[in-house]
């Protein structure tokens, strides 16, 4: 009988381990990989162009699969036979990306732009989910999120349907330049939640100028700020400035952000 207490002791020791480092090994992926988009508000006519950045090193191989989740509008027929124009919850899945050896620090890869807005699209908040896996059958290692709005003033929701999703479901989401001040400091709004993990990418070209790992931080759920010299050297240019937030894995982009200067 102590010997099998032992054996299950020592099992669950290995267990608690095991779940242990794959809990920091999803936490180190969420802080390192970050989703860039072509932008955090879209409009008709735009389709997402969603791009994997990674931060640092990190070991494969690697496979990506993205998954849309939205809301869409849909035609269906009560019991008198009359159609009526609702909502419901939609979910695209695409399939498994190629297999990669590994990613470079500061490298990029394009993963997806078939999720696209058209006149009939409903607004509102469209989630994106990128599952990395060793295999296109291996189990996860890491979930990372990205959230775009489509904003369309012309396209509303079925009378009487619910609304679809606004940009509050976008936990995390950018919308612009609140305001600047010297030394390379900028406000931001949007949507940020509190975070000791924030971290900032600055992009040009596809290639990463610079990767701002202090001075971001959440000043309100409203508000975030960047202190950076960098910042203020790419002052006068156009950047996507990437955000992610690494507790979660989550990200949000500003597209053809033009860098203000500060007064």
């Amino acid at each position: 009988m102590t010997g099998r207490r032992l054996f299950a002791g020592l099992a669950a020791a290995v267990f608690i381990a095991l779940a242990a480092g794959q809990s920091a090994q999803a936490q180190w992926h969420a802080s390192v990989l970050a989703l860039r988009t072509n932008g955090s508000v879209l409009r008709p006519g735009d389709c997402v162009r969603l791009d994997l950045l990674s931060l640092d090193a990190v070991p494969g191989p690697i496979t990506a699969r993205v998954t849309y989740r939205y809301t869409e509008a849909v035609t269906v027929k009560d019991s008198d036979g009359k159609e009526r124009t609702t909502t419901r919850g939609a979910t695209r899945e695409r399939p498994a990306g190629p297999l990669l050896d590994a990613l470079a620090p500061l490298q990029w890869m394009p993963l997806d732009d078939s999720l696209c807005f058209g006149e009939g699209t409903l607004p509102g908040a469209y989630l994106v989910e990128v599952v990395l896996r060793p295999s296109a059958s291996g189990a996860p290692f890491a979930t990372l999120r990205t959230c775009v709005v489509f904003d369309n003033a012309e396209t509303t929701s079925p009378a009487g349907a619910a609304q679809p999703n606004g940009s509050a479901d976008c936990s995390l989401l950018i919308r612009g330049v609140k305001r600047a001040e010297s030394g390379g400091t900028i406000y931001f709004e949007g949507n940020f939640p509190a975070s000791g993990l924030y971290k900032a990418a600055l992009v040009r070209n596809n290639r990463i100028d610079a990767l701002l790992e202090a001075g971001v931080y959440q000043a309100g759920p409203h508000d975030l700020v960047i202190v950076a010299p960098a910042l203020q050297q790419a002052a006068g240019g156009d950047i996507d400035l990437v955000i992610l937030d690494g507790e979660t894995g989550a990200s949000t982009t500003l597209a053809r952000f033009a860098v203000p200067r500060g007064n």
